[in-house]
């Protein structure tokens, strides 16, 4: 286990960074400060914060597909037209 300001990280974690990050890391935990500039840790903000935007995005699709989908079979219940659906299966396939 090494440390990294005093908190235990098991290698294990690190093995699929970057060989970069993997080295700072490593020389942090055997007591070497790492060194990181203040433009790396804004590439990994950015970086995360793309990827937590890029997950609400995907998510919001699904959603709105799903909505669509439940809008489409209520308008068939509501209008008995359910020997449409596997014509509206074929046409989407």
């Amino acid at each position: 286990m090494g440390t990294i300001d005093k908190i235990n990280i098991p290698p294990i974690l690190f093995r699929s960074l970057t060989p970069y990050l993997y080295s700072k890391i490593v020389a942090s935990s055997m007591g070497e400060r790492p060194g990181w500039l203040p433009d790396q840790l804004a590439v990994l903000q950015v970086l995360f914060a793309l990827g937590g935007v890029l997950s609400i995005f995907f998510i919001g699709m699904a959603l709105l597909l799903l909505t669509a989908v439940l809008i489409v079979l209520i308008v068939f219940a509501l209008t008995g037209q359910w020997h449409r659906i596997p014509l509206l299966i074929r046409f989407i396939k």
